[in-house]
């Protein structure tokens, strides 16, 4: 008879991990190395990887002085350059900066000091280059009412708007957005006024963003900190912003609100529910299906040291499907002044079926590896990336963006009494070609846990949905460039099409995206950028080309091409 308790599931788990055998790293792997510091895991990007004029790789963090410092990684020539923008503003890492590269290729970076107004901002003198920044700016002083000041920058650009949403946590703490338009932003007065995202009375959410399709934003979140003291009742939310439908909906398409009225946790969808042990949300990122991937840590009390453990949560089209990974360990903090502290995990957010883990292997030791699933978190293989550790190494980062060289992931190494004592230093690993995971089965646990079997890779181009018909040849579209185009699905029976692209002439004209049944003819939703409804209300006709990939259910993937015209449909 299996053990389903909380108590006997973490034992079968334990268990799992021993029989697991986990591969170390190749010797081809490289390592940068980029400066004493850390950071908080609540703003991002923290990492992000553009390919414009160099491949290269931008990381914030703040030093042990409390340097507010940026770095670049160069993937062609191994150089790492680095430039401190705020000298000893605050010795604590909610103070690292979260990092915005426009498309212009000029890096900004977003910061403050732990609760403490104003946010603020630097934008880079030339592009791709960390070396040289314009003066700072400070974001208008908003949501001034209570003693948590503003925190936890995330910036996000909506291609489909050509608008930057910067989110950040307001002095009640909940969470805060403002808005700026593409060539705009080099002055804190372009922002627009700010709003709350979310409302939560006497509360502190903690939220996650992630974006795609460049015209939705996810976010995952949790009513409050789990902690005693706040909410003990502390699970998982989520819920999303589609520029399409300028709504906030859940996970289904349901509209609940729009961006000048807060939502509440409950109008999301509540994702995990816990019955003992709270949980605090650590990452989250969308699939090249279009379905979105939480992973986030519980514990089995508020005041837990150790018992960490470490969950996948993925929405399978129908219902939410929350996966135990494995234990974590305890708290990093040492003393445990912070005693929820996880190692931390964290997505890849071009294939979030890879989650990059820091889990407890030793008294003082934390080791990263990458878990890899390809059935939905119901099994894994996993490898370590930092063989025999003798230090913490923790709160691992996977660069958003393009990575040009197979993989690379950046973390913390060292020791973390707290948030505002940091000895760590700022390190990585990056590796060409991409790796290939052990295919070994282990045996099966008698303490019921789920037990990590050998699996074939990810499917492969399929035939059959490699020629998605275009079915129509003339787009038509209203007065705020939203349209339908009709396709074709030549997936198997039982399937469907996953499609995302964008719309292009000399340059980008909009968006693509939708679902259409195998074998059916269908309709996908197309929305047209600002500058692309300007030049078609003038020019009356516009030809395009529509580009893009189609993904069925199962994994299968495709490109999609075809020719058309845009034309404005009549009043």
């Amino acid at each position: 008879m299996q053990d389903t308790s909380w108590p006997g599931r973490i034992a079968g788990i334990a268990l799992l991990f021993l029989l697991c055998l986990v591969a170390a790293a190749p010797a081809s792997a490289g390592q940068a190395n980029f400066g004493a510091g850390g950071w908080s895991w609540f703003q991002d990007p923290r990492a992000v990887t553009y390919n414009g004029a160099h491949n290269r790789t931008y990381v914030g963090w703040i030093t042990p002085a409390g340097d507010v410092t940026v770095g670049s990684y160069d993937h062609a020539t191994k150089a790492v350059a680095t430039a401190v923008l705020d000298p000893e503003l605050e010795l604590d890492d909610h103070a690292s900066p979260a990092l915005l590269v426009r498309p212009d290729g000029h890096i900004v970076a977003f910061y403050s000091r732990h609760s403490v107004a104003p946010m603020y901002y630097r934008v880079s003198t030339r592009p791709e280059d960390v070396t040289s920044w314009e003066p700072r700016q400070e974001m208008a002083a908003t949501n001034t009412t209570g003693p948590y000041g503003v925190t936890y920058a995330n910036p996000i650009r909506l291609a489909a708007e050509q608008r930057t949403y910067l989110f950040w946590r307001g002095a009640d703490a909940n969470p805060l957005f403002s808005t700026v338009e593409d060539g705009e932003g080099d002055a804190a007065a372009d922002w627009s006024p700010a709003r709350k995202l979310i409302d939560i009375f006497d509360e502190r959410p903690y939220v996650k963003y992630a974006t795609s399709g460049g015209d939705t934003i996810h976010f995952a979140f949790t009513e409050a900190h789990p902690h005693t003291g706040d909410e003990p009742d502390t699970n998982i939310f989520y819920a999303r912003y589609n520029a399409d439908t300028e709504a906030i909906e859940r996970v289904d398409g349901t509209a609940i609100g729009d961006l000048d009225t807060p939502i509440t946790p409950d109008e999301g969808d509540r994702v995990y529910d816990h019955e003992t042990r709270p949980a605090w949300v650590h990452d989250m990122a969308i699939g090249t299906d279009g379905l979105p991937v939480i992973v986030f840590a519980s514990y089995p009390d508020s005041l837990a040291a150790t018992g960490h453990l470490y969950h996948y949560a993925r929405y399978d089209g129908t219902s939410w499907e929350v996966r135990d990974m494995t234990l974590g360990g305890g708290t990093i903090s040492t003393p445990p002044r912070s005693p929820l502290y996880s190692g931390g995990m964290s997505l890849d957010h071009q294939d979030p079926s890879n989650v990059y883990v820091s889990r407890q292997v030793g008294p003082d030791d934390w080791a990263i590896e990458i878990w890899k699933t390809v059935d939905g978190g119901t099994t894994w293989t996993s490898r370590n990336l930092t063989p025999n550790p003798t230090v913490k190494n923790v709160r691992p980062l996977s660069p958003r963006g393009n990575e040009p060289n197979g993989e690379m992931v950046v973390w913390m190494s060292g020791e973390y009494p707290n948030y505002n004592t940091l000895e760590t230093t700022v390190t990585s690993f990056i590796e060409d070609p991409p790796p290939v995971f052990p295919t070994q089965t282990a045996p099966e646990s008698e303490q019921g846990a789920t037990t990590p079997a050998s699996s074939p890779g990810p499917p492969g181009p399929d035939a059959r949905i490699a020629r998605l018909a275009l079915a129509s040849k003339v787009l038509r579209v209203g007065p705020r460039g939203a349209g339908r185009l009709a396709v074709r699905c030549r997936a198997r029976a039982g399937d469907r099409c996953l499609v995302r692209g964008s719309v292009r002439s000399a340059t980008r004209l909009g968006s693509i995206r939708g679902r259409v049944a195998a074998g059916r003819r269908g309709t996908v939703r197309v929305q047209l950028t600002r500058a692309a409804r300007t030049r078609l209300r003038r020019a009356r006709r516009l030809r395009a080309r529509v580009t893009g990939t189609s993904a069925s259910r199962s994994g299968r993937r495709a490109a999609l091409a075809g020719r058309l015209r845009l034309q404005l449909r009549r009043p």
